[in-house]
C-alpha cells in the first residue's frame, strides 16, 4: 500500500519504486542509534554501528530492491529498541510504542513473528516465570499487536512459492554458502564457491565468531542475552529443519535479517570496547580493523552497484541474455507459464513491440498456426515440462536457445531455426 501511494505521487518508473526502499532504509540509522543506547548504555557503539550498517554490502543491496526487506530491517531494529526502552521505563506510552512497532513489523513481513518470539524469550530469561508488572505489560502489548494484525491473517494462506526451499543440498555446499552469506555483511565481491579467493572470507568468519564470544564473556547479562535471543530464535527456526530434514531455508539470507542484525551488534560491541575503553589492548589495531571493514564495505557496494546482475538475482541472472535474444527479433512473442514475478522482471528489459502471453493452464491451446505466422519468432520463457509436452502434442516443436538459460524457441514442425545470443 505504501508503494502504491509512492508511485501515485512520484511516477511508476523502476527508479522511483526502488527509491522508496532506499528512503525507508534510512530509518535504520536513528533506530540503530536508539537501540545501541538502550542496549549498551553509551553513544559510541551507536556511531560505530551506523558506520558498519551504512556500508554493509548486504543492507545496501536490499536498500536498492523494490521489496520489503530494507523496511523490515529498520522495523526489527526499531521494535527491539522500543522493547528495551519499555522494559526500562515501564510506562504505558513506551509499551504502546512497542506494540505499534510490532504491528508495523507484521504488516511488513510475516517473519516478524520470529522477532516477537525472541523478544518473549528475552523477557522470560530476564524476568523469570513470575507474573509481575513487566510480564503483564509485555503480554498486553503483544496481544494488542496480534489483534491489530488480525485483518491480515486470512491472506496468509495465499502465500506460496517457497516449496523449493525444502530441496536438499549437499552438506559441503550448505556450509560454504552459509559462510559466504555471513561474510556478505562486510565483504561482497560475488565469489563463486569454486573460486580460491573465497578463503579471504575466513578472517571475517573469525571476527564474527570472536565478537560473539567476546559479548558472551564481557557484556552485561541483559546485553548478551538480547543479542543471543535475537540471533538464536531465527537461526534455530530455519537451520534446524535444514539439518534434520534437508533443505536450504537458512541459505536464503533475507530470512535471517534478525540474525545478521544481532551479529553486527556483537561486532559493534567488540570494536567499541577495544577502541574506546580505557586501558584497551592494541587500540590502533582495532581502529585499523574498523577502517578496513568500512573500506571493504565501500568497495563491495561500488562493485555491486555497477554490475548488471548480482547474486541475489539468482532467478533472474539470465534475463539480460534472454532479452538480447528476444530483442534481436523484429516481431516476437514470448509465452510463459512461469511465475508472474519472473516475467515482470524480464519485461523491463524488452523492447516495447515484444508481445507477452501468460498462461496458468498449459493444457489450453494458446498457440496456433496463425500465431506462428503472425510473429517472426515465438519464444517460451521457463516453460514447464507439462507445457512443452502439451505443445508437442499439438505438433509444435521447442528447442533450447544456445548459450541462454530458461529460453526456448517454438516453431511448427520438427526442425526449428533457433536464434542465439549474438553478443556471446
Amino acid at each position: 500500500m505504501l508503494g502504491w501511494f509512492w508511485l501515485k505521487i512520484f511516477g511508476t518508473s523502476i527508479a522511483t519504486l526502488r527509491s522508496l526502499s532506499a528512503f525507508l532504509s534510512l530509518l535504520i540509522f536513528p533506530s540503530l542509534y536508539w537501540l545501541c543506547r538502550e542496549l549498551f548504555g553509551l553513544a559510541v557503539p551507536g556511531w560505530t554501528a551506523i558506520a558498519l550498517f551504512a556500508v554493509s554490502p548486504f543492507h545496501v543491496l536490499y536498500a536498492q530492491e523494490a521489496r520489503e526487506y530494507s523496511l523490515w530491517t529498520a522495523i526489527v531494529v526499531l521494535c527491539s529498541a522500543a522493547l528495551l526502552s519499555a522494559l526500562r521505563q515501564q510506562t504505558k506510552v513506551s509499551w504502546g510504542v512497542y506494540s505499534l512497532t510490532i504491528v508495523l513489523g507484521f504488516y511488513t513481513c510475516i517473519l516478524q513473528g520470529l522477532v516477537v518470539v525472541s523478544h518473549g524469550l528475552y523477557v522470560l530469561l530476564t524476568q523469570g516465570w513470575r507474573l509481575n508488572k513487566t510480564w503483564k505489560a509485555y503480554l498486553a502489548s503483544s496481544l494488542i499487536a496480534f489483534v491489530g494484525f488480525l485483518p491480515w491473517l486470512p491472506y496468509l494462506k495465499q502465500i506460496d512459492g517457497v516449496g523449493w526451499t525444502a530441496t536438499p543440498i549437499p552438506l559441503s555446499a550448505f556450509i560454504k554458502i552459509w559462510a559466504l552469506n555471513l561474510s556478505r555483511l562486510f565483504l561482497d565481491v560475488q565469489f563463486s564457491l569454486k573460486n580460491p579467493l573465497t578463503y579471504l572470507i575466513l578472517p571475517i568468519l573469525v571476527l564474527v565468531g570472536y565478537s560473539l564470544y567476546f559479548v558472551l564473556r564481557n557484556a552485561p547479562k541483559p546485553t548478551w542475552l538480547f543479542i543471543a535471543t535475537l540471533l538464536g530464535v531465527t537461526l534455530f527456526a530455519f537451520t534446524a529443519p535444514d539439518l534434520i530434514g534437508g533443505g536450504r531455508r537458512s541459505l536464503i539470507n533475507r530470512y535471517l535479517i534478525p540474525c545478521y542484525i544481532a551479529i553486527q551488534l556483537a561486532v559493534t560491541y567488540l570494536l567499541s570496547v577495544k577502541i574506546f575503553a580505557p586501558k584497551s589492548d592494541f587500540p590502533y589495531f582495532w581502529r585499523s580493523l574498523l577502517a578496513i571493514l568500512v573500506g571493504l564495505g565501500i568497495i563491495s557496494c561500488a562493485t555491486s552497484t555497477s554490475a548488471t546482475t548480482w547474486w541475489h538475482k539468482y532467478s533472474s541472472n539470465a534475463n539480460p541474455a534472454i532479452a538480447r535474444v528476444i530483442n534481436q527479433s523484429p516481431h516476437s512473442l514470448v509465452i510463459s507459464d512461469s511465475s508472474f514475478g519472473e516475467v515482470l522482471a524480464l519485461s523491463h528489459l524488452l523492447e516495447p513491440d515484444v508481445k507477452l502471453r501468460l498462461t496458468l493452464e498449459p493444457q489450453q491451446p494458446i498457440v496456433s498456426q496463425q500465431v506462428i505466422q503472425e510473429f517472426s519468432d515465438v519464444f517460451l520463457l521457463e516453460p514447464s515440462r507439462n507445457f512443452r509436452e502439451t505443445l508437442t502434442q499439438q505438433a509444435f516443436h521447442s528447442q533450447r536457445v544456445p548459450r541462454v538459460q530458461n529460453l526456448w524457441h517454438l516453431e511448427q514442425g520438427s526442425s526449428p531455426k533457433v536464434p542465439s545470443d549474438r553478443s556471446s
